[in-house]
């Protein structure tokens, strides 16, 4: 990111009401780390509201001596990560460069700033992350203190795994041969991993979104009529935006009956993708990026995920075993 011409390529957070009538999990404040045989496992939480399938991971910050560990929002559908006003003025971060924040609901001006940052066994020295108030999603989670993108994400193979609670970092790839997953090609557009689909009758290529709480399209889908309308909430935005729904939401050999949409517009000239995906729909996914893949478990038909009390790293020794 360089001066005013930068661009914070961060995908849609879409904080609405729940039409794909998933369910959230009471959180827990328990800090956790295990390790398996070449991997790291990370417990997540879910954030507060009872409406949102939001996942908060702890980081730890560093910057001119100072050292702080804060939980961070989980963002697959960001190319940069984002350091709360709060922590950059409790570390004295000076601000860098002039940038601008692009969200599904406009651009917004920000600042960038300069520091050290640890996830697991992931370590990112001297990163350049963005600098902005997250009223938004402090609202949603008091403990929100910065949103991790994919600057950070994409230096290891990792495991999303909804129904466990956990993020598995896999440098060795040991996890990536495992039985009962779809394999999805993943194109990277502005930093972000995208995969194909089809809802309805239209192609929509989407972004693979895990700060996303509801699909979110970028245009009308062909022949379809309003169902209702929600409210969208963003990094510096929220407006009404039209919900659509469809027959089918087709990915790869995937079918999901009677998906629900919000529509937010956006100019076709800035960005490739056409919405966003939220991760939450399936039971987990994994991020290769040796093949440039996502290794995606279809949920259960029950209506989505089995959602656990309890983040379980114990519970994952299962699948590096």
């Amino acid at each position: 990111m360089s001066g005013a011409r930068a661009v914070a390529a961060l995908a849609g957070i879409a904080i609405s009401i729940n039409p794909c009538g998933l369910s959230a999990v009471r959180r827990t404040s328990k800090l956790a780390f295990a390790s398996g045989p070449g991997t790291v496992c990370i417990e997540a939480r879910r954030a507060a509201t009872p409406t949102a399938e939001l996942l908060l991971v702890p980081v730890e910050v560093s910057a001119r001596g100072r050292q702080r560990q804060y939980w961070f929002l989980l963002d697959t559908g960001s190319g940069v990560s984002l350091v709360d006003d709060e922590v950059a003025t409790a570390l004295e971060l000076p601000r860098a460069t002039r940038t601008t924040l692009m969200t599904a609901t406009g651009a917004v001006a920000a600042t960038t700033a300069r520091l050290s940052l640890t996830f697991g066994a992931v370590h990112a020295d001297d990163l350049e992350v963005v600098r902005h108030l997250l009223t938004e999603l402090r609202a949603v989670d008091p403990d929100v203190h910065g949103l991790i993108g994919q600057d950070v994400l994409r230096r290891t193979h990792w495991l999303l795994d909804n129904a466990r609670g956990v993020i598995v970092q896999d440098p060795s790839r040991a996890l990536d041969r495992r039985d009962g997953v779809e394999r999805l090609a993943v194109r990277w557009i502005g930093d972000r991993p995208v995969v194909d689909a089809a809802f309805g009758r239209s192609s929509f290529p989407l972004v693979l979104d895990s700060a996303a709480t509801s699909i979110v399209l970028y245009a009308v889908p062909a022949g379809s009529a309003p169902a209702a309308y929600t409210r969208m909430k963003t990094p510096g935005a929220e407006h009404a935006a039209p919900l659509f729904t469809a027959d089918a939401l087709r990915i790869g050999s995937m079918t999901m009956a009677q998906p629900m949409a919000a529509v937010v517009p956006q100019d076709s000239d800035a960005d490739e993708a056409r919405g966003v995906l939220p991760t939450s729909l399936f039971e987990s996914v994994y991020f290769d990026h040796h093949d440039s893949a996502a290794l995606v478990r279809p949920a259960r038909r029950s209506g989505g995920p089995r959602r656990i009390i309890r983040p379980r790293c114990d519970a994952a020794d299962a699948l590096v075993s």
